[in-house]
């Protein structure tokens, strides 16, 4: 049951960091990647050790590489738009 869990909430913070990917606003997506470095920070502090540091710097590349590619398929999605707009206008 905790494994089904994790990987619920590891979906979920994937997820989630795809969608702010897609918005608009990309200051979003530093939201989560922010909070999860606080908090693996605090953990190796709190233990006095550099264990969580390591597994929470591959955490947020993973997060931050789950937005990289939501902002990169608006960005396509956007520049689509944008080519069919210019096209409508030429004919």
């Amino acid at each position: 049951m905790s494994g089904l869990l994790s990987i619920l909430v590891t979906a979920v913070i994937l997820g989630a960091q795809y969608s702010f990917g897609q918005r608009r606003k990309k200051l979003l997506g530093c939201i989560i990647p922010a909070c999860m470095a606080a908090l693996f920070i605090v953990m190796s502090v709190m233990d006095r050790t550099t264990e969580y540091v390591f597994t929470g710097l591959a955490c947020v590349a993973c997060i931050s590489a789950a937005w990289g590619i939501g902002a990169s398929k608006a960005s396509q999605r956007e520049k689509a738009e944008l080519d069919k707009m210019k096209a409508k206008d030429l004919e």
